[in-house]
């Protein structure tokens, strides 16, 4: 009984350990931030020093928590890229990365992974009247990318699926 208590609150102590390392980086993090944006810099060149700067010590503070950078590209991380590349008007770059996943996707548990995943992550909003007029600008200047058409039906999709909302109705109505 003693040695169960004693384990328990090992783990609870370095749970704790762990959390205020999360919090005082965040804090750090925080301060960093709002003093580097109060500093207006006099010259363009100095902004970057700065960000330099202000990246290499949250590098540090990092590497003293022991938290592993992120090494795996996630379908949304790449859905993510899409949508900046839409929006900026980069369609090659949209088309590429698109084309990419679609590559290497496969039929798994009865969905069309990392596809499906990646479709989903780039519309999840359904409501972003800029990402749709520059879908609807990519389809102008390429009339012919399926790419293009697949990503804004997900699009009008999702769109529809927010206006509705995701309940399903439990009664049906009366037909008269």
């Amino acid at each position: 009984m003693l040695r169960e208590s004693t384990t328990a609150r090992a783990r609870i102590l370095s749970r704790s350990r762990t959390s205020i390392a999360s919090l005082s980086l965040i804090a750090v993090w925080v301060v960093l931030i709002s003093s580097a944006a109060a500093a207006v810099p006099a010259e363009p060149n100095s902004a970057t020093a700065a960000d330099k700067a202000l990246t290499q010590l949250v590098a540090q503070e990092i590497a003293t928590l022991g938290v592993r950078t992120k090494t795996a590209v996630l379908p949304s991380d790449q859905a993510f890229e899409t949508a900046a590349a839409v929006k900026r008007g980069d369609y090659a770059a949209a088309t590429r990365i698109a084309s990419e996943v679609l590559a290497h996707s496969k039929l798994q548990s009865w969905q069309f992974y990392p596809f499906n995943e990646y479709m989903a992550s780039m519309c999840s909003s359904g409501n972003d009247p800029a990402f749709l007029q520059h879908l609807n600008a990519w389809l102008q200047r390429e009339p012919k990318s399926a790419i293009a058409y697949l990503i804004r039906a997900e699009y009008y999709e999702r769109a529809g699926w927010v206006a509705r909302s995701d309940d399903t109705p439990r009664v049906r109505p009366t037909v008269c």
